[in-house]
Formats: C-alpha cells, sequence, structure tokens
C-alpha cells in the first residue's frame, strides 16, 4: 500500500500515458502535456544512459545539417509545377508528412518534425507525442547522423519532437 501512495505522488501512471498526455493536450492543458513528455524523453535519457547536453547537441546538429543538406528521394527530385500539385490534390502534403511522422525513418521522421513545429501545424500534436512514446528505435541516415549510436540518435529525435511540441503549444 506504500508503494502504491509513493506512485500515486505527483504524476498518476496513466498520466504518463501517450493517452493521458493527449487528454491533457485536448482540455487545453498544454504545459502539463509537454511536462509530462518532457519527463518521457528525460526517462529515454536516463535509461540509455545518455547525458541530456549530448543528446541536444545531436538534434540541433542533425536540425542544422537538415536545414543545409538537400535531401534527395522520390519526393524532391525536382521542383512541382502547379499541374502537378493540381493532380495530387490539397491532402497531399498532410497525408505525406503523416505518414513520415509515423515511419521509422530517422531522417523523415525528422525532417516531418522540422516542418510541423517550423509551420506550426497543430493538428500534428498527437502525431508529435507519438514520436515521443514510441518504444521502437529509428532507423536509417547513418551518413546524415554522423557518430551518434542508434539509442542516442532515437532519443534525439525525441528531443527534437518535444520542440516541436512547444512550438505547437503557442
Amino acid at each position: 500500500m506504500a508503494l502504491l501512495m509513493m506512485l500515486s505522488g505527483c504524476v498518476s501512471l496513466s498520466d504518463r500515458t501517450l493517452s493521458g498526455v493527449w487528454g491533457h493536450w485536448q482540455h487545453g492543458s498544454k504545459d502539463r502535456a509537454i511536462a509530462l513528455a518532457g519527463g518521457e524523453v528525460e526517462r529515454y535519457v536516463e535509461g540509455n544512459d545518455l547525458r541530456m547536453s549530448e543528446v541536444e547537441r545531436v538534434a540541433r546538429d542533425a536540425l542544422k545539417s537538415l536545414e543545409e543538406t538537400p535531401i534527395v528521394d522520390g519526393r524532391t527530385t525536382r521542383r512541382p509545377t502547379p499541374g502537378d500539385l493540381l493532380a495530387r490534390g490539397p491532402f497531399e502534403l498532410a497525408r505525406e508528412v503523416r505518414a513520415d511522422l509515423r515511419s521509422g525513418s530517422a531522417v523523415a521522421v525528422l525532417r516531418a518534425l522540422h516542418t510541423v513545429g517550423s509551420l506550426g501545424l497543430k493538428r500534428y500534436a498527437l502525431d508529435v507525442l507519438g514520436v515521443i512514446y514510441r518504444p521502437e528505435p529509428y532507423e536509417g541516415g547513418d551518413s546524415f547522423w554522423g557518430e551518434a549510436s542508434g539509442p542516442l540518435r532515437s532519443v534525439a529525435i525525441k528531443w527534437a519532437a518535444l520542440e516541436s511540441l512547444k512550438k505547437l503549444a503557442l
């Protein structure tokens, strides 16, 4: 019983889940949701024996590289014409951003987080929270991330998601 009382101290266990944090966000307690999501990022940092300063440095360096390095994939081989945009329809960007946020690709997720945070696309808040609460590691983009280990890369993405979430709360 004493253990139960200690665990229920400041944060209920249901608050620490994705659905609990999303509930706070939806009901206007954005600061509380950000604090709980930040606690989740800190748990990943501690669980992987990382330092927060190292996580922040890797995430900032990756975001800077993202802005400076053209990433060529199927969508960025050439500038779309107005006809291309009309043919794809008005919801294609939404589908692409959501697909990238839900993917396991480290670079695609970081690119989508940067887009969502920079443009203040609040409709993606749940997907951004999903990045923070995703238990599986992010893969790929080894040359883009430099010497960062897999766990460091994954936690850096979670930190970037938390920063994007903070921008969405403004």
